[in-house]
């Protein structure tokens, strides 16, 4: 008998069917995991992600079907809850992830005390056979890689060694993370792993099972991490799975071309029934093809229970038709928030004084590890904590909407959804009330919840609705999107694109950032503060020019050496999120020179492309008018045309190559070929 290797370690699903009620989730389920994959499983709400990750590891038994998981495969997966009754410090909780090492671990610890006090042969003996074990399995470096692990995921030296216990329910849930990564599996299951996370550990924990050697199944909303991190999607749909290879957008572009090809199949199976029916009505009553009529009837019969299957949809809506709708606001200043020297925190400062004005327009994303203060920024700026120095002003004709990260403390558990939202807004009739909370997925009776039954994710939709109907020209919203599944984010951000206000926003979800945010505010761990415009990859790219911290980079420590000087710049000095007096004045003048030439030769192309276009018009006109039978006048139009069609697509690409060059100068970057 062969022994089984690592590599074939996967699991194979065979006919797995799982119901509740009269709800199917799973309807006989088949497939073959592979090993180096990096599945994201995705689907509607309630479509069976959970439930069949759970059959998977053996939380709950499937109907009907078999999980087949080969002998010796370490299956790992991240808990709903952490552990309730964790060891003593969280190092050492994290490292009982790996069992075996960490048994050797302790026991050449405990072998190693007792020798202390007895120096018996048989002692020695027993000490060096489990140390030698220990040294062959690695037992000597899991403390090692359990911080390094623990680091990764924002505990500190300290924090290692304190209990578990003393932590909030997120962070114990990045020390249940910490202790399934550290155990080595072959098949690595993760429910939503970056919930609760900030965006610097989700670039970690990406960049992480990345390198991950076994087979990885993830359910997440998170559309950046599915895209950057899958090599297949897995699609649950009507109680079927089927595959994609990539990320997810190549996902979406694939299933919207099956969906093509299902609906026109769908249609000739349509037209198909529909012919053998009318033979059925035609010649049922003839004796002779009475028998045949029966027949096709019941093939229509057939045909038609396949039509239903496959214009069947178990998803709730077509979320591209619902539209969230913000009221317009009145107008602020121009000077919408002023900072001067502002401290904030609690007992101390947690960062250093900076200076900013935010302006009419701004939507500004505060990003930064958890811990770094960005929610105490946020409510010092509201005036919700007071300053511990300096100064923060509301500018002029200003009306602000706070969100808060927790809507539990802010909403009457009593009051209905649709009456906390008419009490918020007393401008706001029922039907447009009613409305709102539609397209943020409250639909018919469940308006009329109380509050206080609804779950974090409901909550935070009624807390996003009250906020949107505020004719407010000033909205501050700390984690809007914890808890929203992938199409209530994507909603809400073309809601706050569109809106003509101003905005400051916490999020860690890294797609709405890049949708929404026209600045980065970044606060790192050591109290910096940087202000910088555009979108998170110009950040990035503007921490390499100025030596600011990126709080997004894997390695922090690779950091370059600090700037001096302040670090929150106003918006009037971020030309290109930093400050003329941080570059060199040569630099300055040879882009402004680069900036002029590129506006000239944009300017030479746009001209050109008016010139073409319009003799493009003619020479379509003169082949229509072209006697038909001059072959050779036609054959030479066609041509000439077919060449102007061919410099008008040369001079379109070059004008974009251009404006791409005008870009990297204003944020001063390289574009291929500049």
């Amino acid at each position: 008998m062969v022994a089984l290797g690592w590599s074939n370690k996967v699991i194979r699903l065979i006919g797995i069917s799982k119901s509740f009620g009269d709800k199917v989730l799973l309807r006989g389920v088949g497939f073959h995991f592979t090993n180096g994959e990096r599945y994201g499983l995705v689907g509607a709400n309630g479509a069976g992600k959970t439930t069949l990750l759970n059959i998977i590891t053996g939380n709950e038994e499937a109907d009907e079907g078999e999980v087949i998981k080969p002998r010796g495969c370490r299956l790992a997966h991240l808990p709903q809850a952490p552990n309730p009754t964790p060891l003593p410090t969280v190092l050492e909780e994290c490292m009982t992830g790996d069992l075996e090492r960490n048994s050797l671990r302790l026991e050449v610890a405990g072998l190693g005390d007792l020798l202390a006090l007895d120096h018996s042969q048989e002692l020695q003996d027993k000490f060096e056979n489990a140390e030698g074990r220990a040294r062959h399995m690695g037992s000597h470096l899991l403390e090692g890689q359990a911080l390094a692990l623990l680091s990764g995921l924002g505990f500190d030296a300290d924090a290692a060694t304190r209990n578990p216990l003393t932590f909030s329910g997120g962070w114990r849930m990045r020390i249940e993370l910490a202790r399934i990564l550290i155990g080595r599996p072959d098949f690595l299951v993760l429910d939503e792993p970056t919930n609760h996370l900030d965006l610097p550990t989700i670039a970690w924990l990406e960049d992480r099972l990345r390198s991950f050697a076994g087979c990885l199944l993830y359910v997440s909303h998170d559309r950046s991490l599915l895209n950057r991190l899958s090599t297949q999607i897995l699609h649950l749909r009507g109680g079927h799975m089927a595959d994609y290879p990539g990320g997810f957008d190549h996902f979406l572009e694939e299933s919207a071309k099956r969906e093509e090809e299902r609906e026109r199949r769908a249609e000739r199976i349509a037209a198909e029934a529909e012919r053998l029916e009318d033979f059925a009505r035609r010649f049922g009553a003839k004796s002779s093809l009475a028998s045949r009529a029966r027949s096709k009837l019941r093939m229509a019969g057939r045909l038609r229970a396949l039509e239903s299957d496959l214009v069947s949809d178990d998803s709730a809506g077509d979320a591209s038709s619902i539209v969230i709708r913000i009221p317009e606001a009145p107008p602020s200043g121009r000077v919408v928030l002023k900072c001067e020297g502002l401290l904030f925190g609690h007992s101390r400062a947690l960062a250093e004084p900076f200076d900013c004005v935010v302006e009419r327009g701004m939507r500004v994303a505060v990003i930064g590890a958890n811990g770094a203060g960005k929610t105490t920024l946020v409510r010092t700026l509201v005036g919700s904590q007071d300053v511990l120095g300096g100064s923060c002003q509301i500018g002029k004709d200003v009306v602000l909407s706070y969100f808060a990260q927790e809507q539990s403390e802010v909403l009457d558990p009593r009051a209905s959804a649709l009456q906390t939202l008419l009490d918020a807004s007393p401008g706001l009739d029922s039907r447009a009330a009613r409305s709102l909370l539609g397209a943020l997925r409250f639909s018919g009776d469940e308006v009329n919840k109380p509050v206080g039954v609804l779950s974090g994710g409901e909550k935070n939709r009624i807390g996003i609705a009250c906020l949107l109907a505020g004719r407010a020209n000033l909205l501050v919203l700390d984690e809007p999107t914890n808890h929203l599944d992938m199409s209530s984010v994507e909603l809400l951000a073309m809601a706050l694109c569109s809106f003509s206000g101003t905005m400051i926003f916490v999020s860690h979800n890294r797609d709405f950032v890049d949708d929404v945010c026209t600045h980065i505010l970044a606060v790192t761990r050591e109290g910096r503060i940087g202000l910088f415009e555009g979108k998170l990859e110009d950040y990035s790219r503007a921490c390499k020019r100025m030596g600011f911290p990126d709080v997004l980079a894997v390695d922090p420590d690779q950091a370059s050496k600090p700037v001096s000087g302040k670090s929150l710049q106003s918006s009037s000095q971020t030309a290109a999120a930093v400050s003329s007096a941080e570059r060199r004045p040569s630099a300055a003048r040879e882009n402004r020179a680069e900036k002029t030439r590129l506006r000239r030769e944009i300017d030479r192309i746009e001209s050109r492309l008016e010139e073409l276009s319009a003799l493009r018009s003619r020479l379509e006109q003169e082949l229509i008018e072209v006697d038909p039978a001059d072959y050779r006048d036609a054959q030479r139009r066609s041509s000439d045309l077919a060449a102007l069609v061919q410099e008008i697509s040369d001079a379109e690409e070059k004008w974009l190559i251009l404006h791409e060059r005008m870009e990297s100068v204003d944020f001063g970057t390289s574009v291929p070929g500049a």
